[in-house]
């Protein structure tokens, strides 16, 4: 592996290790326009999002650690065979768990629900008060 002396944009001078024919910089934006062109520019906005949301949600889990378990308990639902509402679900599950239910019980509870209208309701008696835990 050689290494080249590569100018920048702004005229400066870098060293960069060359692989083949390319510096790795080279390869890197090669391989960005080629996907650039492939997917388009809606394709970055969608990772981005995705990556930010991501981001987000890490350090919304690092301030409330037992918002993990609600974000599985919230997969579970997700994998229903019909809607969710997923903002509203995280907000109804961290709502019941500060109401004073348990982790376990909010879980039994949605593994054993039909749908997104039980779900809610269910979660609405509970904060009402018309619960048995």
């Amino acid at each position: 592996m050689e290494i080249a002396a590569i100018y920048t944009i702004n005229g400066g001078k870098t060293m960069a290790k060359k692989k083949g024919k390319m510096t790795v910089s080279e390869a890197g934006h090669k391989g960005g326009s080629t996907t650039a062109r492939k997917y388009g520019r809606e394709f970055y906005v969608k990772i981005g999002r995705k990556g930010g949301q991501r981001v987000k949600d890490e350090r919304r889990i690092a301030e409330k650690p037992y918002l993990k378990e609600l974000y599985y308990i919230r997969s579970i639902l997700r994998n229903r065979p019909q809607y969710c509402n997923d903002h509203e679900a995280i907000q109804l599950l961290e709502e019941a768990y500060l109401g004073g239910a348990s982790l376990e019980s909010i879980k039994d509870f949605t593994l054993n629900v039909k749908n997104w209208t039980n779900f809610r309701r269910g979660i609405h008696e509970f904060l009402a008060g018309d619960n048995d835990e």
